[in-house]
């Protein structure tokens, strides 16, 4: 993967994988990743909430918070 292709691979490209093996993205320690999921999934929250659907967006909200706490956590 070259630079420009950085910002087309998937998110399991961008993270670091089970072993601690970083993957080819831009993302460094446990904390990065986890603020960088963080934020992917308040903008999904934030989608589902636009389209009116409450139990995703709830879900979704729960997911951000954990992902929050985990990244502060690992600060």
């Amino acid at each position: 993967m070259n630079a420009s292709d950085k910002s087309t691979g998937t998110l399991a490209q961008l993270i670091t994988d089970a072993d601690g093996d970083e993957g080819p993205g831009p993302i460094g320690g446990r904390a990065d990743q986890l603020a960088y999921m963080a934020d992917m999934i308040l903008e999904l929250q934030q989608m589902a909430a636009r389209g009116g659907l409450g139990t995703l967006a709830g879900i979704l909200g729960l997911a951000h918070t954990e992902a929050r706490l985990q990244s502060a956590r690992s600060d």
